[in-house]
């Protein structure tokens, strides 16, 4: 798959777990990176939830077979993610994070974000269990 994206920098990573399918995410290094290091801190704060990614997973999967528009799919997706609440928690998800996804899904397929979001999940998880440290940020989530 890294063949497939043009020119240099491409970065693959295939996450295969003892069970399920294995995931694939590629893309550009930076974007990718980039997009991936955001998620995962959104994971380990807490201020989504993994579920979200399954339900993008499965709103791209119905509405694919339906063959209707990207547009109307993202603003489903976004939808979805508005009425979400941050993990564990009653609190609405914040508007910090609504216009990150509004940003990604103008640059990045629904099927792949939803794909990135499982594997970021699985980093987040991995972080937590080594006591890695959040980065201290002045932006607020």
């Amino acid at each position: 798959k890294g063949k497939d994206i043009k020119g240099k920098n491409a970065l693959v990573i295939v996450l295969s777990k003892r069970s399920g399918a294995d995931r694939e995410i590629a893309g550009k290094w930076g974007p990718l990176n980039i997009r991936l290091q955001k998620m995962i801190k959104l994971h380990r704060k807490k201020a989504i939830s993994k579920g979200t990614a399954y339900e993008l997973q499965k709103l791209n999967r119905d509405f694919a077979e339906a063959n209707i528009s990207i547009e109307v799919v993202n603003k489903e997706a976004l939808r979805i993610i508005k009425r979400k609440r941050e993990s564990g928690s009653d609190k609405k998800i914040g508007d910090y994070v609504i216009k990150q996804f509004e940003e990604w899904l103008k640059k990045v397929p629904l099927y792949d974000l939803a794909q990135e979001m499982i594997v970021a999940n699985i980093f987040a998880t991995a972080q937590d269990m080594a006591g890695v440290k959040l980065p201290v940020e002045k932006e607020e989530i």
